[in-house]
């Protein structure tokens, strides 16, 4: 099982519930997977964007904002395939970025 760090960059237009339900869904998936979530922390609110970004996706609305969320968790490697699926498909998430934190 190796140690993750995940940074989401959140739709401005969400509320503090929507970031705890994302948290509780992430977590589920997680824990299906046989993984783990080790923290959950509201980075910055309201960033402002250097330049506009677009969701991916059917909507193509651009924000010049965003929630920025760090989270750190377990997992093992040959599950993360799921995890940026459900990742891409959520709508409340404009980016992000998973990092392996033991890379050597």
């Amino acid at each position: 099982m190796r140690n993750y760090e995940l940074v989401l960059i959140l739709r401005p237009d969400l509320d503090r519930s929507s970031y705890e339900g994302l948290r509780e869904k992430i977590s589920s998936l997680l824990s299906k997977e046989e993984g783990k979530l080790s923290s959950w922390q509201i980075w910055k609110e309201k960033q402002r964007f250097s330049y506009p970004l677009r969701l991916r996706g059917a909507e193509k609305k651009k924000f010049t904002e965003g929630t920025y969320i760090l989270c750190s968790f377990l997992l093992f490697p040959s599950k993360m395939k799921s995890l940026k699926y459900t990742l891409d498909l959520e709508e409340r998430i404009i980016r992000y970025l998973i990092v392996n934190k033991e890379a050597r």
